[in-house]
């Protein structure tokens, strides 16, 4: 397993009753929650709170009025609604701790659902053991990626948006957001200058007026600022 000693960890939260961590599981299909469930009781340390669907305002609510010390959140879709999921229950609950399990392996999106603020991602092809150690470590406060992903992602592009990020004061214009949003697709600068019509160059005097603007200094960057302001069309790219 891969465990992140780079960046802020959270405190390890104390064992719920009977020393169980206590896990609230979300998906929007009831087979899926079932199946999880099931697959959690194999473990002695957990115990499964209850199951909940991932749409509406039902979950960020649930998460508030039970507090579990880890909720277990099956992604089923590669779109970018998806990522308003653990957004939306750290909105409510900002000390949520978030394992995100999907099959989708795509670089740019396992940094977006860390860009939410989630602590965990794990791939649906994991073993069920990985699954116990991942919710086990997210419990303990540490960023858990699925070590098939480790090669692919480091771990400083795995932080989350800070409140400060960019600066307010200073807009885009239109075509700097294209150029952003195609920068977060992960676009090279050719494909972005076929793409929008424009030459290299200007492409590259484009993204400089970005990170001059937003006051940024990697490609990570503008991907989280991306998310955080909807930019990114993930079901564009799907």
């Amino acid at each position: 397993m891969k465990e992140s000693t780079e960046g802020p960890s959270r405190s390890p939260l104390p064992q719920g009753r009977n020393g169980k961590i206590r896990v609230l599981v979300a998906s929007d299909y009831q087979i899926v929650r079932s199946a999880l469930r099931q697959l959690l009781k194999i473990d002695d340390a957990f115990d499964v709170l209850m199951t909940e669907t991932t749409s509406g305002k039902a979950l960020p609510r649930t998460c508030h009025t039970t507090s579990p010390d880890v909720l277990l959140l099956e992604v089923a879709t590669h779109s970018s609604s998806s990522l308003r999921v653990p957004a939306s229950v750290l909105n409510v609950v900002p000390d949520a701790r978030i394992l995100v399990l999907s099959a989708n392996d795509n670089t740019t999106y396992v940094r977006a659902v860390f860009a939410t603020g989630a602590l965990g991602y794990i791939l649906k092809a994991a073993a069920a053991s990985e699954l116990f150690q991942a919710v086990k470590q997210v419990h303990r406060g540490r960023r858990f990626l699925d070590p098939r992903l480790s090669n692919s992602v480091p771990d400083h592009l795995l932080s989350p948006i800070s409140a400060a990020t960019g600066q307010p004061g200073k807009q885009l214009s239109r075509r700097e957001i294209e150029v952003l949003r195609a920068i977060a697709l992960g676009f090279t600068r050719k494909e972005i200058s076929k793409e929008l019509d424009l030459s290299e160059k200007t492409v590259q005097t484009y993204r400089e007026r970005i990170y001059r603007k937003l006051a940024f200094h990697t490609r990570a960057d503008l991907v989280h600022y991306a998310v955080a302001h909807g930019l990114a069309g993930w079901e564009d790219s799907s």
